[in-house]
Formats: structure tokens, sequence, C-alpha cells
């Protein structure tokens, strides 16, 4: 029989791992740390402290494990239970950490686990699978990671799930957890002498880095960048596990870590200490602020959040935004940095939630779920008139270019006779009657949102119509595909 042992910290990837192996190899995957969670769940049920040997020893005749492939999946039964999911929870977690050093436990499973070994082609991971279960395998793996890869993977592990932590807590458990694997007394995490070491920081690094390269070719292919430049991006483009060493020659920092704002703010702060005065150090965030992100700067006015909207490498637009202490130069100089890079950045001036895109895209949000809910259309005709209608125009006609178009006056007229049954607001913003009253009614009197005495909004709609033609094509050619 051959067998496999993978082994390593929390948080790791080795169940990952196994799983796609198994399932490509056709071999049996044994999880032996569901096992341990198992009985750590058996445990905390039964109201006992995981740490108390012998009330745990006490409590192994009465458990049953199982395991079984339901649709392609790895299910896990205590007693009969599916405890799948249940045995996942943090709390879980460390109580199996804390029965997994009780010898007893141990011998409980290791028979189990080694009749499996023996019957069939197996691959398992653990903690000490090639150390101790599996001394002979045939193949070993010790997978690690650096702690905060692993509580990062965690975190949005658990956000997925729906379940709100918070992320220095995540990492202070993995911590934890890596400080009782090594330390028990019956078989420590450690990499056996004959073991093939895999650090998936680095993974991550480098499949982050074909991505980019994948993107990076992608436009050239469309012809959104020259071969020239593609190289050249190519060859500036280096990953390292010491973000903040790599970033000490930088002229522009863009942060884009997990969404968290204590891990950003450590991060920063990291920066902020680094970096010379005049280098900015940008968030790529899409709802925290970038007040709060530079709270611990010595600093703030060279932090800028540049938002950039997905996907980045193809969608030009950038909000910069500016935090409360943000010096207004630092932030303009980055917007005109962004321009170099072929992206059409926005300044936004004061920092609030949404920026300005996603303010303006949850209105329409709003009002659509609001006519799908109210049985006014359906969800795909409410998709359709967006699609095919507004939309077509947006990309060179925003919705002031258009009221500059038809008519502040019309505009108005339009907003106070729909606001009511939309909203809150009973009438239209005061600032468009100002412009209606002062007779800056767009284009046709020469000014109204835009100044039209330096540009022709007969040019403007010939741009626009140019744009829908293309774009009408271009939707037609996808369709028959």
């Amino acid at each position: 029989m051959i067998s496999v042992a993978i082994d390593g910290p929390s948080g790791a990837g080795k169940s990952s791992l196994a799983k796609r192996l198994a399932a490509d190899m056709g071999f049996t995957y044994v999880d032996t740390g569901a096992m341990y969670r198992s009985i750590g769940l058996y445990v905390v049920r039964q109201g006992k402290d995981p740490h108390d040997a012998a009330a745990v020893e006490a409590l192994l005749p009465q458990i049953h494990l199982d395991t079984k492939l339901e649709e392609g999946t790895q299910h896990f039964y205590l007693n009969g239970e599916d405890v799948s999911s249940a045995i996942r929870a943090e709390e879980i977690g460390m109580a199996a950490s804390a029965v997994a050093a009780i010898p007893a436990v141990r011998t409980f499973l290791l028979d189990a686990q080694r009749t499996l070994a023996a019957s069939r082609d197996v691959l398992m991971d653990g903690r000490d699978i090639g150390t101790v279960v599996l001394p002979n395998a045939t193949v070993k793996i010790f997978l690690t990671a650096t702690p905060e890869a692993r509580a990062e993977r965690r975190y949005k592990e658990l956000l997925m799930k729906g379940e709100k932590h918070d992320y220095q807590n995540v990492l202070a458990d993995i911590r934890a957890r890596d400080y009782q694997d090594t330390h028990r007394a019956a078989a420590p995490l450690r990499q056996a002498e004959d073991a093939v070491l895999v650090d998936t920081s680095a993974e991550r690094a480098e499949n982050g880095r074909k991505k980019a390269i994948e993107c990076i070719r992608l436009r050239e292919e469309n012809e959104l960048n020259t071969h020239e430049e593609a190289e050249k991006a190519i060859e500036l483009l280096s990953t390292s596990d010491d973000s903040i060493k790599t970033a000490e020659n930088a002229r522009l920092v863009i942060e884009a870590i997990i969404e968290n704002v204590e891990a950003k703010q450590n991060l920063f702060a990291q920066l902020d200490a680094v970096l010379p005065v005049e280098v900015p150090i940008c968030s790529n965030t899409s709802g925290l602020r970038i007040t709060d992100i530079s709270a611990k700067c010595a600093h703030p006015e060279r932090t800028v959040t540049t938002h950039f909207w997905l996907p980045a490498h193809l969608v030009p637009l950038v909000e910069v935004v500016m935090g409360d202490k943000t010096d207004e130069a630092v932030a303009v100089a980055v917007r005109d940095e962004l321009r170099k890079w072929k992206k059409a950045p926005v300044l936004v001036k004061r920092d609030l939630p949404g920026q300005l895109a996603n303010r303006v895209f949850q209105a329409i949000i709003r009002e659509s779920i609001d006519i799908v809910a109210s049985g006014l259309a359906s969800a795909e005709d409410v998709d359709t008139a967006i699609s095919c209608g507004m939309a077509m125009r947006f990309p060179v006609w925003g919705p002031l270019k258009h009221l500059d178009a038809i008519g502040l006056n019309l505009g108005l007229s339009v907003q106070e006779t729909v606001l009511p049954s939309i909203c809150a607001d009973k009438t239209a913003n005061p600032y468009i009657k100002e412009l209606v009253e002062k007779g800056d009614l767009g284009a046709k009197t020469g000014k109204g949102f835009y100044d039209w005495s330096t540009r022709s909004i007969e040019d403007d709609m010939k741009k626009r119509d140019a744009f829908i033609i293309e774009a009408v094509k271009a939707v037609e050619r996808v369709e028959k595909k």
C-alpha cells in the first residue's frame, strides 16, 4: 500500500492539499485533524476541560467515530451525528489541540489510523503523521506558512461563512495553537527528517505573480498596452516574504491586504516608520476609512485611499479618497501618478462610507431591489433596463453630463415628479434648484454642472453615439458566442 503523510501547523492548507491530491490520485483521504476535533467537540459538549487528561480518557469509551464520502465531500460522524461543520469552530480547534496532547487520546486514534493505511492507499494529514502515525510513509510533506498568512486565510474563510471575527484574535489563536502543538509532551509538531518542506506563503506569492502576468498579457492581447509596456511591467514584478523591507525603496506604496482595520493600521504604522515622509502610503480599501487606517501613523497627511474597481486590470476607475488629515497636495500627486498608469482616477475630498462610486451604485441597487420587491418589474427586466439603457452611455456620458444635455430645468421637473415616490426626499436637492434659478441650465446656456464655454455638446454627443454603436455591436457578438 502507498501512504502519503502531510504534516504542518494549523491553517497551512494541509486539508485542502490532501483532499485535492486524494481526488486526483484515487487515494482514501484521512483527515486526522477532524478526528481530534471530534473528540474535542465531545469533551466540550460534556462540559469537561480538554486539558484534564483523566476526564478526557474516561470519555473515550463513549466515542465512536466514522467518516463517509458524500457527493464528493468528506463528512465526519460522532456517535452517528454529522459534525462536519460543528468541529470547525475556533473553540473546538483549541480543544482539539489540547486533547491531542493526551497520550490516551493518541493511542485511541493511532490504531485506527494505522489500520486504514495498511488496508488501502491513503493520504493522511495532521501534526505527527510522518513522525509518529506513519513513520514509514511512502512520501512525507511538511506544509507550513507564516502565522500571518495562515491567520489571513482562516479569517477569510470565517468571513465567507458569514462569521464575524477579529483578525488579531484569529492571529493570536493561530500563535497559541502553534505554541501548544510544538511544546506538548506527546508527539509535538515537528518536521520529519525525510519530509519535503513546502512553504505555502511563498507559493501564494508566486501564484499572485502568475496571476498578475496573466492580467498583463490579457491587456497586451487586447491592445490596451503595447508589447514593450507589458514586458517592462513583467520585468518589474517581484515578490517577497518581507513586504516592509521591499517597500523601503518605493516612491508610492499601495496596500491590498485583508479588510480588517487593525491589520491595516499595524501595516501602515510599520510603513510609516521606515518610508521617507514624501512617499505616499495608500490603501486599496472599499469600505474602511483611511482616517481610521492611518490612526497609528506619525504622518497621516501622506495617507490616501486608492480604491481600484474590479476587475482592476481592466476597469480604469480608481477612487482617490482623502482622510481627515490627508494633505490635498499628496492626494492630487497620487491622482496624477495614476493617470500615467492609464487609469481614470477621481478625487474624493471627504472620507465617507462608500466613497463616491459605491454611494451612487448602492442607490441604483436600492431602487432595483425595491422595483422587484414591489412587483413593478422582474429582476431580468430591471437589469435589461439598466444594461441596455443608461449603462450604454455611462462610459462616456455620466448622469450629470446627461442633465446638462437635456437641460437642468427639465431634469429638475423630472426629479420633483419622481423623488417623492422613491425616497425620503420630497423635493430635489437645493443645489440643482439654485443652478436653475441662476439660469445655468446646462449646454444650452453655456453653463450647468459643466462649463460649456470651452467644450462642445455636439462633439460629446458624437462620441457618445459612436461608443453606443460599438457597444451594441459588441453585445451582439458576445450573445452569438
